[in-house]
């Protein structure tokens, strides 16, 4: 069976724990003394969906503001975005329209976006309402998750790669059909001429 690459690009503000949750993903622990990305990092991993083998690249960006400008480059050829909040910081939930217009600018047309609201494990200062309001309103799915205790790590890069997978195939479909219909004789008749 061939494996497929699917590049996900991973974006939000500095500090909601990108890489924490990366390397959660990656390596299956939790690394305290992570620290913050410079540039970009690159990480893979396969994984099997649906009988699918799939490379996941799963890009690191910079979330400091002064570097923001070097992500939208990123959106480019890439198959699905996480974009992420700290369920801790408002200020990162505040950005998340700042980010999206980011993606929506500068991605293919209509690539999958997950949000997730990440650092569940601490106390809450945005509300959860507020998150899965945005999430309705911007018709995004909506996770919540724990890089700490590992909670619905797997489920947020496994549903992303479904839906890059969904993204490839719809795209695949031909956009427009015209369906033509050969009249015959007895349709002219019967007073059809379609």
């Amino acid at each position: 069976m061939t494996t497929i690459q699917k590049k996900i690009i991973v974006v939000g503000d500095s500090s909601v724990g990108k890489t924490s949750v990366i390397h959660r993903y990656v390596k299956g622990e939790f690394d305290s003394t992570i620290i913050a990305t410079i540039g970009i990092d690159y990480r893979a991993k396969d994984i099997e969906i649906n009988g699918q083998k799939i490379k996941l690249q799963i890009w690191d960006t910079i979330g400091q503001e002064k570097y923001r400008s070097l992500a939208p480059q990123y959106f480019r050829r890439a198959d699905g975005v996480i974009l992420f909040y700290d369920t801790t910081v408002k200020t990162s939930f505040t950005h998340l329209q700042n980010w999206l217009d980011s993606i929506i600018n500068n991605a293919q047309s209509s690539i999958p976006v997950i949000l997730v609201g990440n650092k569940v494990d601490l106390p809450e200062v945005v509300p959860k309402e507020h998150a899965i309001d945005f999430a309705r309103d911007k018709k995004l799915e909506l996770f919540f998750c724990s890089a700490k205790s590992g909670d619905n790590i797997d489920q947020i890069f496994n549903r992303i790669a479904e839906l890059t997978l969904q993204h490839t195939v719809e795209q695949d479909q031909p956009q427009n059909v015209v369906t033509v219909k050969e009249t015959t004789p007895e349709d002219k008749k019967n007073g059809c001429h379609c």
